[in-house]
């Protein structure tokens, strides 16, 4: 018996809604935003395809979330080898070790857990930089800076010689 015996369709008529208002709204608003993503320089479609395009190396935000995911993974756990030696005195030597290593883990864990709060909010703070870079418009600032420079050059150059015909 094939999955699509058992599927039920289920219609739900309802007179006060206006589907085709809805879709166009839906196509509208899809429209606008593929439009703002465009003025920021953001491919949608290589966005959805899990090929993000920015400022920055793709490698670098593989990085960036590589760090994020292991800031948090910093501490120690008590760790106490077994020697050899005489028996009463290596079962007193190990359990004196043990609750050593175990005050020894509590202090360094508790630093530990303040470094991974430090790790945290780096990896916050370089994630929000990174982003914020990616939405200023630099490079088109920058290209039409150059174009601006070209325009201007090439006015010095007529004028120049315009002012050697003429002067001479």
């Amino acid at each position: 018996m094939g999955d699509t015996e058992n599927e039920t369709t289920i219609e739900i008529e309802t007179p006060g809604v206006d589907v085709d208002a809805i879709m166009k709204q839906i196509r509208e608003n899809l429209r606008s935003r593929r439009e703002e993503a465009e003025a920021c320089s953001v491919d949608l479609t290589g966005l959805a395809g899990g090929q993000y395009r920015g400022r920055f190396d793709p490698e670098l935000h593989r990085s960036l979330r590589q760090l994020s995911l292991s800031a948090s993974r910093v501490g120690v756990s008590v760790s106490v080898s077994d020697e050899g030696g005489v028996p009463i005195i290596s079962s007193f030597s190990r359990r004196l070790r043990r609750a050593l290593h175990q005050l020894v883990v509590f202090y360094v864990n508790k630093l530990a857990t303040q470094q991974s709060h430090h790790n945290m909010q780096v990896a916050r703070v370089l994630t929000e930089l990174m982003q914020a870079l990616e939405r200023e418009p630099y490079v088109e600032q920058l290209k039409t800076l150059q174009d601006d420079m070209e325009a201007l050059r090439s006015e010095v150059t007529r004028l120049t010689a315009q002012a050697e015909t003429d002067g001479g």
